[in-house]
């Protein structure tokens, strides 16, 4: 992800990963993207590898992509509001939620990923206060 110009490049590594070579590039800014600069962010791949998702800070939205098992290219799916200026976010390693943070947001806001289309589906917004920029999601057992 470039983080300046709202740009998501595709890489295929040759075997054995000691090259790489662009396949595709695709935007990850809104398709009415009126601001003055894009600021890209951050990107993770749901854990099945089906769905990619990037941060645009100054639309404030995500950008949601289905991966080509054969080829490794990105099809759109649509473009997400969520908190304002996005840094960070995670998915849960179940591959069922995502859990976004904005910088000039005082709230974290937490989607269910539609396992069939990767829409993200708004469920609720939890307070974290001001200058949230990065989430991390842990496993918890309880014997501790």
């Amino acid at each position: 992800i470039d983080e300046l110009d709202g740009k998501l490049h595709v890489l295929a590594l040759s075997r054995g990963g000691a090259d790489a070579r662009p396949i595709q590039t695709v935007s990850i800014l809104p398709p009415d993207f009126h601001g003055d600069k894009p600021w890209g962010a951050d990107l993770h791949l749901t854990p099945d590898g089906r769905f990619l998702y990037a941060s645009e800070r100054t639309s404030s939205t995500l950008a949601a992509y289905r991966v080509d098992a054969k080829s490794g290219q990105l099809v759109r799916i649509g473009t997400f509001a969520t908190e304002q200026q996005p840094r960070g976010f995670a998915i849960d390693p179940s591959g069922r939620y995502l859990l976004a943070a904005g910088q000039l947001s005082p709230t974290l806001a937490v989607y269910r990923i539609e396992r069939n289309t990767g829409h993200l589906d708004a469920i609720g917004k939890y307070p974290v206060g001001k200058g949230a920029n990065w989430v991390e999601i842990v496993t918890y057992d309880g014997t501790n």
